[in-house]
């Protein structure tokens, strides 16, 4: 996948492009500033020995977001989406999610992503491009009182 312009609500332009293991150090930066229980770096070299879709978001030349999907045959999920907190709460996420919708739009027919159930800001974006909640996964992640449930969001690609 080619780097692409896209410009945001404010009219800021960024950049959406796949990252390689040479950038890995900036986006394992976004990941554990964005996250309380974030991937490891070997996470991240994983996804790219497996051709999972990697791509970051560049705003002023400098990485701030990374989404990381996964394709397995007729669907795609989203195994991770982090924006770093400097950047958060300008369409960043938005954004890049639009990027990988119209990526798969011919290629899946479905796209799936994990949410926790407290993050509502997320919640409301994903409601806001279309995916709905498809169920839940009680205690799956870790959380600072103990668990908190996951929820399970589905965007039919292939109408």
């Amino acid at each position: 996948m080619t780097s692409h312009t896209k410009v945001l609500s404010s009219g800021t332009s960024v950049e959406v492009a796949p990252f390689s293991s040479v950038d890995l150090p900036a986006i394992f930066t976004i990941e554990q500033a964005a996250s309380v229980h974030p991937w490891s770096l070997k996470n991240f070299e994983d996804s790219l020995a497996s051709q999972h879709l990697c791509l970051g978001v560049k705003l002023a030349g400098e990485w701030v977001a990374v989404v990381v999907v996964q394709h397995k045959v007729v669907d795609a999920e989203v195994l991770i989406l982090a924006v770093h907190p400097k950047a958060q709460r300008r369409g960043i996420a938005k954004v890049l999610l639009e990027v990988v919708i119209d990526k798969y739009l011919v290629a899946a027919e479905r796209l799936f992503l994990e949410v926790r159930a407290s993050n509502d800001p997320a919640i409301a974006l994903y409601e806001e491009l279309g995916f709905n909640c498809m169920g839940e996964r009680k205690n799956y992640y870790p959380s600072a009182k103990g668990r908190e449930d996951a929820l399970i969001y589905g965007l039919e690609l292939q109408l």
